[in-house]
């Protein structure tokens, strides 16, 4: 009668059977037990019983149950008082107690818990004895000092004085615990960022220095990979073919970038291991942006020259041993240019050393534009330069080179109010055509540099002589320039033009690209003169304003802010007597509201025929259209008839911007056209803005609106579209 009896094992079994019977025992009445398992073992034995006392006497039932505990994986002992106060002496314990204890079994039954546990503390004593008097079960998790482990206890009684004690060892299980809390403690208060990664790169743990150091919030961390805040070609982050020797730690350096777009320096520990039973990277992150600025510091004294600021004849040096030894791996042609200012030291003679040494700075900083990952120039000594061109695939490339450093340099240099012409003389010489070391190519194109001064300067010639590619890739280019527009081989780039304050787009201005079958890109430096001189800048003009016009309207149409897109107008536009008409037209035809449309007009060009380009710009302006002076602070009499000019917008020139930190006049230019514009309510713009220091700069002056490579180099009708629409323009 009444409700049935249950007791419970804790502890699992090596073997049996998850339904248990008892033999000899009719089916009415049968015990039941139950095996509660957990991943697979058995934890535990639920036993039920009907009425197990009309069946087995409590004597039969324990030495049932003294059979079955024997098969019990964990440890168990049987303590029995047998009526002679409670001393907890041991019936008998079962093959696991010695092994996880390290207590000796031998001769064990009999002996107290004292007895073999001498310091057993006493609140275990106390809670046994209540199992033992009360016939309660006890469950509890302690330290047990005298074997140095945790135990998870439980113990029972079938009948007063006699108590079953199973106990687990859990002190892995604790340790585990303790050194997560330590690293919860050590994650949550380490200067340096800690990370976790899954092996394909999805960050899954992070501490409050990387939600400092990257300026994500934690919740946006654990949203994003590894790769999305590196900023180099690491990708490898678990080399899987060897995963026990990455368990033993990397150390390298990288760059990674905040959320606000900036980068810095770090150097990284990482180590594979296994955590809740997931392979994943621990990653250590430290902050070394000082110590890589040191170190460039220390490295640039070593291998620049202070003067201009270029690679010294150290780092010349090595860079064509590795050039060269690079080109021999490849296959692969390289051109050696040597460069010497013709006349330099006549005015470094006359003008002094100081005005010498701005030249040479002056020159250097237009080598360096010319600069890119396939070209490099250095400064050997005196007004002398290398420069090694990498990666070519003929002459034309060195020759292409040679014209665009012949051009850039012609042009005038303006120091202290003084301007300064001057030319160069270029010797070149290709590897492996002209020699295959390093010395030999050098002294090879220093005899064909020569060999250029004593034919007049201001050219330059390969090694092999009778070469004169310059006036070969005249008379191709003249030849093809006529034929270009025909064939629909220009094409149109944009540079955006940005707010520096709000970061979005505020206009672009459309710049032409040549792209002909058998020339390649042709850079406009090598056919807009040719183009000027022959009357093709007309019709070329012409086809630029109206393709940059229905680029415009089309993008009003496509839902992006109306802005106005500017175009540059040539002197012979204006003297071929039909600009205002044809600008007219245009705008008619392709329905661009005229105040979205700006014309370009540079000071020097103003300067030689005032009158006619003055009336014209009248008209136009009438029109609504917008007029922009460029390269202004350029001319010669830019102030004395800036008045005159009907002009909306003053463009401060790239040579100002590019010298701010060499030459402090420019400092004073700017000022002064800032203040000009200013006073007479005109816009002004910043054109060539290339670091973030010249924008931090001009912002400071309160010139806001800007262009340059720091924003956008110009690009493609297709990836102008796409800026747009990066930067949001439609809240504008």
């Amino acid at each position: 009668g009444g409700k049935s009896p249950k007791w419970t094992f804790t502890g699992g079994l090596t073997s049996g059977n998850e339904l248990f019977r008892l033999p000899s025992v009719p089916n009415e009445r049968r015990k039941s037990m139950n095996c509660t398992r957990n991943n697979g073992n058995c934890n535990g034995w639920d036993i039920i019983d009907s009425n197990a006392s009309e069946i087995y006497n409590k004597e039969k039932l324990c030495r049932f149950y003294d059979s079955l505990v024997e098969g019990i994986a964990e440890n168990e002992v049987i303590c029995n008082e047998a009526g002679q106060g409670i001393d907890f002496r041991i019936i008998r314990v079962n093959n696991n107690f010695g092994k996880i204890t390290g207590i000796d079994t031998k001769n064990i039954s009999g002996k107290t818990l004292r007895e073999i546990l001498p310091d057993i503390e006493e609140y275990w004593i106390k809670e046994l004895s209540n199992a033992a008097l009360n016939g309660l079960r006890i469950q509890m998790e302690e330290y047990c000092k005298p074997l140095k482990k945790y135990f998870r206890v439980n113990a029972f009684s079938m009948e007063k004085g006699r108590i079953y004690v199973l106990f687990t060892d859990v002190t892995k299980d604790k340790e585990v615990e303790a050194l997560s809390e330590k690293y919860q403690l050590i994650k949550e208060n380490a200067r340096d960022t800690i990370l976790f990664v899954r092996e394909d790169g999805k960050i899954i743990e992070a501490n409050k220095a990387a939600v400092e150091s990257y300026g994500y919030t934690y919740e946006e961390l654990l949203t994003m990979n590894i790769s999305d805040i590196r900023c180099s070609d690491f990708d490898c982050l678990i080399p899987t073919d060897n995963k026990d020797e990455f368990s033993k730690g990397i150390l390298f350096e990288t760059i990674h970038k905040k959320k606000d777009g900036t980068t810095f320096y770090v150097e990284v520990s990482s180590k594979g291991t296994l955590f809740n039973g997931e392979y994943i990277v621990v990653e250590m992150v430290r902050d070394i942006t000082d110590r890589k600025q040191t170190e460039e510091r220390l490295q640039r004294l070593a291998y620049y020259d202070p003067v201009t600021d270029l690679p010294n004849k150290k780092y010349f040096s090595e860079y064509i041993l590795e050039s060269l030894d690079k080109a021999k791996q490849n296959n692969e042609m390289i051109a050696v240019l040597f460069i010497d200012l013709d006349r330099y030291k006549k005015v470094n003679d006359t003008m002094g050393h100081l005005i010498g040494d701005k030249l040479l700075k002056g020159a250097a900083d237009r080598f360096k534009a010319l600069v890119n990952e396939s070209v490099f120039a250095a400064r050997v000594g005196g007004d002398e330069f290398i420069i090694i061109q990498s990666h070519i695939k003929g002459p034309d490339e060195a020759a292409d080179l040679a014209y665009r450093i012949l051009t850039s340099i012609k042009e005038p240099f303006y120091f202290d109010g003084e301007e300064i012409r001057i030319t160069t003389s270029i010797g070149i010489s290709l590897y492996p055509m002209h020699g295959e070391d390093a010395l030999t190519l050098m002294k090879n194109a220093d005899m064909s540099m020569y060999r250029v001064k004593n034919s007049g300067r201001n050219n330059y010639e390969f090694y092999i002589p009778g070469i004169n590619k310059e006036a070969y890739e005249s008379i191709v280019i003249e030849n093809s320039l006529h034929h270009a527009l025909e064939n629909n081989e220009f094409i149109l780039h944009y540079q955006p033009k940005f707010n520096a304050l709000t970061g979005k787009i505020i206009g672009m201005e459309a710049l032409i690209r040549w792209k002909n079958p058998k020339l390649g890109l042709v850079p406009p430096g090598k056919f807009i003169d040719l183009a000027e001189e022959t009357g093709l800048i007309v019709p070329i003009g012409k086809w630029v304003l109206k393709n940059a016009c229905e680029h415009n309207k089309l993008w009003q149409e496509l839902g992006f802010p109306p802005m106005r897109v500017a175009v540059n107008l040539s002197l012979r536009q204006f003297e071929d007597g039909n600009l205002v008409e044809i600008v007219k037209n245009i705008l008619k035809e392709t329905e661009l509201d005229p105040k979205y449309l700006e014309l370009e007009v540079t000071e020097t060009m103003a300067m030689k025929n005032m009158d006619l380009i003055v009336k014209a710009l009248r008209e136009l302006k009438d029109m609504g259209i917008h007029i922009a002076l460029d390269d202004f602070g350029t001319g010669y009499s830019s102030l004395k008839y800036l008045r005159n000019i009907p002009v909306d917008t003053l463009k401060i020139d790239r040579s100002f911007i590019n010298d701010l930190n060499s030459n402090s006049s420019y400092v004073a230019i700017i000022d002064a056209i800032i203040d000009i514009a200013k006073k007479l309510s005109l816009g002004i713009i910043a054109e060539g803005v290339e670091t973030l220091e010249q924008s931090k700069f001009l912002v400071e002056k309160k010139c806001f609106e800007m262009q340059g490579f720091l924003f956008s180099k110009p690009v493609s009708k297709d990836e102008f579209e796409n800026m747009l629409l990066k930067y949001n323009l439609q809240d504008n």
